[in-house]
């Protein structure tokens, strides 16, 4: 039930049409996923001090885009390897 409400979430956050741009497979998708890392931790972040509920937010939102891209990226091999 928790899986069901949480991929519904994620695919309506994250559209598979608003993102097919960025699904094409001469991306390298490590860059891609550095890069968001590092959006998701902020200079402010601080060792041994608690993390703000910005800093929560913007990694929960970070990485349910990441979900949908792998998950979206997954589609596409099972596709491709299906012959569809």
């Amino acid at each position: 039930m928790y899986l069901s409400r949480a991929a519904a979430l994620v695919v309506a956050r994250h559209p598979r049409a608003l993102l097919v741009d960025q699904l094409k497979p001469d991306k390298f998708w490590a860059r891609e996923s550095l890069a968001d890392a590092k959006k998701a931790y902020p200079a402010s972040l601080k060792r041994n001090q608690a993390p703000s509920g910005g800093y929560r937010e913007r990694g929960a939102q970070v990485a349910r885009e990441r979900i949908a891209f792998g998950g979206y990226r997954l589609a596409l091999v099972l596709e491709e390897v299906a012959g569809q």
